[in-house]
């Protein structure tokens, strides 16, 4: 954590940091999709609000499965929230709010492709949602 707030990960499985492809710096997480993953302990500001952003770089190098990007549970099912994308090159959003996921949203096929870096983020201002890839809007509620 380059923060200074103490948020550290704990790599699981063969998570590894790749020096061969990287987008900034010196290396770049490489995960493989088969239990893989990077554990950060569980902080307040994990939390959405009413207002936040979920971002990441991505070099997916293979869509045969559903690949998480980023995601938050804490048991709390009023605290559970993923950035994912699809086999069909969706990027997508959930969000359990009252026990179920209330919230489930999705970008058309094809947003998010092979072997290519590309930045997504998904926005939430109040009660609406954007979804970036490379800084182009390309969903909205």
């Amino acid at each position: 954590d380059s923060s200074g707030k103490g948020r550290n990960g704990v790599a699981n499985g063969n998570a590894q940091l790749d020096v061969g492809q990287k987008k900034w710096g010196s290396a770049s997480l490489m995960l493989d999709g088969t239990g893989d993953r990077v554990n950060v302990s569980d902080n307040a500001a994990w939390t959405p609000g009413t207002n936040f952003t979920v971002e990441a770089w991505i070099y997916p190098t293979d869509l045969s499965a559903a690949r998480t990007i980023v995601s938050h549970g804490s048991g709390n099912t009023n605290n559970e929230w993923r950035l994912d994308v699809g086999t069909d090159g969706r990027l997508r959003f959930t969000q359990t709010v009252t026990g179920v996921n209330n919230i489930a949203l999705q970008t058309a096929a094809g947003e998010i492709v092979i072997n290519q870096w590309q930045h997504v983020a998904m926005v939430k201002q109040g009660n609406t949602y954007r979804f970036f890839v490379d800084g182009a809007l390309v969903y909205s509620t």
